[in-house]
């Protein structure tokens, strides 16, 4: 894969261009993905458990729970849900 500031930026894509996806994805993976076996073993020895360290974090997490902010058609409001990889 190359680095992302080597890449040269693509030019912006008309509104309501149809985009064509591809088949997969395959391509960009760094590694194969694991098999039915792989995944059965790693859920058997916890692997997909949080640390203790990670679950002590979660009060961290900024969080600012209720409702929506009321918007207009002239505003532009944006919010995220979600997580960054």
């Amino acid at each position: 894969m190359t680095d992302q500031a080597e890449r040269a930026l693509a030019e912006p894509r008309p509104l309501g261009e149809r985009r064509a996806w591809p088949g997969t994805f395959a391509d960009r993976l760094t590694a194969p993905l694991p098999g039915i076996r792989e995944m059965a073993r790693i859920l058997r020895a916890g692997g997909l458990r949080p640390t203790a360290e990670s679950l002590a974090t979660i009060p961290e997490l900024p969080l600012d729970p209720g409702p929506l902010p009321r918007v207009d058609a002239d505003t532009v409001a944006v919010t995220w849900a979600g997580h960054a990889s």
